[in-house]
């Protein structure tokens, strides 16, 4: 009779465990840097280039890369991540995901998924009025990425959006430039 009601009690305490190890700490958290409240689509879609990141594991050792965005017929995002393994030469290495606006009152809050039942947040916390570069994280900042419409920026430009991003706390000694070689 115990072990019927100590099993779901011990269930119950797993999943409070496992979802607080889940949580982000609070000095890790970007939920005080505001998401972008307004994104002009038809501007914002297109391709947007990799110019430095917080590296992830995922296209980590890709040069030339980008992420091009298009709108789908159920108003979504179809969102493609490209690069080369290694060397502008390498192999060309694409993922294929969806990204969506749950709340468009703040549109830069945005999710984005590449694999099923797995769903990330994408903040745009900055964008330059002109959509020549934008700056995204995630819920935590462990993840920040500079980009830009062309493979490269203006340097006077980057240090500013670097500037930008260590006042909101981010470690940007992390950050890596990513190669872009383009004939």
């Amino acid at each position: 009779m115990k072990t019927k009601r100590i099993l779901p009690l011990a269930a119950a305490f797993a999943v409070l465990f496992l979802l607080a190890s889940c949580a982000t700490p609070p000095g890790k958290s970007t939920a005080g840097i505001p998401g972008v409240k307004s994104i002009d689509m038809g501007r914002y879609l297109g391709r947007w280039y990799e110019i430095s990141r917080i590296p992830v594991s995922i296209g980590r050792s890709w040069v030339n890369t980008s992420d091009s965005y298009s709108l789908r017929p159920d108003g979504k995002i179809t969102v493609v991540y490209e690069g080369f393994a290694g060397s502008p030469k390498g192999a060309r290495k694409t993922l294929t995901g969806r990204q969506w606006i749950p709340e468009p009152a703040v549109m830069g809050d945005m999710k984005v998924s590449f694999l099923p039942l797995l769903v990330n947040d994408n903040r745009i916390i900055a964008l330059d009025e002109d959509y020549a570069w934008l700056v995204v994280t995630s819920r935590t900042k462990d993840y920040l990425w500079i980009m830009s419409r062309m493979p490269t920026m203006d340097t006077e430009v980057y240090d500013s959006i670097v500037s930008m991003a260590e006042g909101w706390g981010f470690d940007t000694s992390r950050l890596e430039k990513v190669r872009q070689e383009w004939d």
